[in-house]
């Protein structure tokens, strides 16, 4: 999402916007990339946007 989306969806929405996102570091974001490799890769990347979000995740449980 760039900048200007996500500036945008805050004033669209305030408090109840909620962007998760994190750089992938270990893994490829190539949308054919589904080797076994990656797909662990990706699960760690989802582990540590887990954990850095977890309050906002926690928000959102609660709104749904």
């Amino acid at each position: 999402v760039s900048d200007a989306a996500d500036y945008q969806m805050k004033k669209l929405l305030g408090k109840s916007y909620i962007r998760l996102q994190i750089d992938l570091t270990i893994a490829s974001d190539d949308m054919d990339n589904a080797s076994n490799g990656n797909v662990e890769n990706l699960k760690q990347e989802a582990e540590k946007l887990i954990l850095k979000h977890e309050k906002d995740l926690n928000r959102l449980y609660k709104t749904l």
